[in-house]
């Protein structure tokens, strides 16, 4: 049958608790065990952990399985628990760790470091030996709670717990586990490293080049040819070239000028004549000679102010 486990401690007495169901409404209620004259209050269990009971024909198997059955949970008295421990430090890769054990040469514990070794993710809990640094007694969970042990109860099941004093930093991971493998290549030879130092730096790139990440730029590769980059046009090119278009702007403007000139006089004097004619794409009638000469200098003003905008924007280096 499948059981939920509790544990509940009374001073130095430690009781073992069967239900159901992980909540256990019928093991947490006040009882008093006859055997031992002691009160067993709801709040004092814990839940451990949840596992299958099989009838293996022994006495205290089937006095277990039968007191289920019939009242739909069960308690038993587990022996005197464990006070004293050993305790070690231990450097892993993912940080530095204290070891509570009841066993000094830290079977249990060796074997489930070795577990977590052969695991997926083995290379992180790779490290160093146990170091003893001494003894002491743990009678309560408050005490142990206090030492940094969270699972008392799983203290007094296993015979050993882990408690993480510090955390290794990314780097400080890198160090560790290169720090344990130059040792290896160099047991050989005598020679012992005691400590790696990894520094990281932001890497500097040349004007031009591009990393893979999105956005930013990326070298060319070898051998591809590269255009010469564009340099900004030289002040002197502008300055030279000014004069001349200002030269050619003014000119040009006079004689539209003068075409508008004529084309008033001609106005006021009554000159007429049918006139055709086709300049810079645009075809103009007309019957009268000074509307004739008043079109043509606007067209050349116009013109001329456009061409001269356009030379402007070349000369700057903003061709269009």
């Amino acid at each position: 049958m499948r059981v939920h486990i509790f544990d509940a401690f009374v001073g130095e007495h430690h009781f073992r608790g069967f239900a159901f169901n992980k909540k256990g409404e019928k093991l947490k209620r006040e009882m008093t065990l006859g055997s031992s004259d002691i009160t067993l209050e709801p709040s004092v269990w814990e839940h451990y952990t949840e596992e299958v009971i099989h009838d293996d024909g022994t006495p205290k198997t089937r006095a277990l399985t039968q007191e289920l059955r019939a009242r739909g949970f069960a308690v038993t008295s587990m022996p005197k628990p464990v006070t004293r421990f050993f305790v070690f430090d231990v450097e892993l890769d993912v940080g530095s760790f204290r070891v509570y054990s009841a066993d000094r040469e830290l079977k249990r514990f060796r074997e489930f470091r070795k577990t977590l070794e052969l695991g997926v993710d083995g290379d992180k809990w790779r490290g160093e030996e146990e170091r003893y640094i001494g003894e002491l007694d743990i009678s309560s969970k408050q005490q142990a709670k206090a030492l940094g042990i969270e699972d008392y109860p799983g203290l007094l099941t296993r015979g050993y717990c882990m408690a993480l004093v510090r955390a290794s930093t990314n780097i400080a991971y890198i160090e560790k586990s290169v720090t344990r493998e130059m040792n290896k290549k160099t047991a050989e030879t005598g020679i012992h490293v005691t400590k790696v130092s990894i520094q990281l730096s932001k890497s500097k790139r040349e004007p031009g080049e591009r990393s893979g990440d999105a956005g930013e730029e990326m070298a060319p590769a070898k051998g591809t040819p590269t255009a010469p980059p564009q340099e900004p046009r030289a002040k002197s090119h502008i300055e030279a070239g000014t004069p001349i278009i200002l030269a050619i702007i003014v000119a040009i403007t006079l004689i539209g000028a003068a075409s508008i000139v004529a084309g008033v006089v001609l106005f006021y004097m009554g000159a007429s004549g049918a006139t055709e004619m086709s300049l810079f794409g645009n075809t103009f009638k007309s019957q009268n000679v000074a509307v004739a000469c008043l079109f043509i200098g606007a067209l050349i003003v116009a013109a001329t102010a456009r061409r001269a905008l356009t030379s402007v924007e070349r000369l700057i280096g903003h061709p269009r």
